[in-house]
């Protein structure tokens, strides 16, 4: 299936689309049939921000590809999706989807990618950074340009370090990880979303 290249707004006051930027994207829908924007009444990142915090021992026991699962299941509810509808996205047979780890940043950054086998293509979806508690999401435009340093090809400075990007935030998308443990976590889709995950190479930072 084909998956919207970039995230889709609502009609809310915390629509779900990428910040104000020269590169700000409108509504677009994708081509598979299976793509539906989520009308229900409550908006699954809504949802999310109502969940408890897990116990901090939670956060500091996630291993990589609990916390990759944990990225991509919250981007997705950002456009709309259920839980059970990312765990069958990260399980695409016409897509592989893809974590990757940045070393020389602390652990605090994981990017993430899609790669398309039937046109050979590698796609950047958005990457993901650690600040201590809390994580936010970077849109990455469905770059197809491989990646020689993440900082300068995406306007990360790295005083001392501190990372700090000089794109906006992907709207709503700053977000408590024991929030995400407490909402996504316990669902048994999660860890159908974590199996369809794969690691993929490093990034250089």
């Amino acid at each position: 299936m084909k998956l919207p290249g970039k995230l889709c707004t609502r009609a809310s006051s915390s629509s779900a689309s990428t910040a104000s930027s020269s590169s700000e994207v409108t509504n677009e829908s994708a081509t598979s049939s299976s793509w539906t924007q989520n009308t229900d009444t409550t908006y699954p990142i809504d949802a999310m921000k109502t969940a408890p915090l897990a116990p901090a021992s939670e956060l500091a026991g996630l291993t990589d590809a609990d916390r990759a699962a944990l990225f991509f299941t919250a981007y997705w509810a950002l456009n709309g999706l259920q839980q059970s509808e990312v765990a069958d996205y990260a399980n695409s047979t016409s897509e592989t989807y893809s974590y990757h780890l940045v070393p020389g940043s602390s652990s605090k950054l994981i990017v993430f990618s899609e790669f398309i086998p039937s046109v050979n293509q590698t796609d950047y979806m958005f990457y993901a950074l650690i600040d201590g508690e809390q994580v936010a999401f970077y849109n990455m435009y469905q770059s197809k340009t491989p990646i020689t340093s993440l900082a300068s090809q995406y306007s990360l400075t790295v005083p001392g370090t501190t990372l700090r990007p000089s794109m906006p935030e992907i709207r709503d998308s700053d977000m408590n990880m024991r929030q995400l443990i407490g909402a996504f976590k316990s669902d048994k889709s999660f860890d159908q979303t974590k199996k369809g995950l794969h690691q993929g190479a490093d990034i250089p930072l």
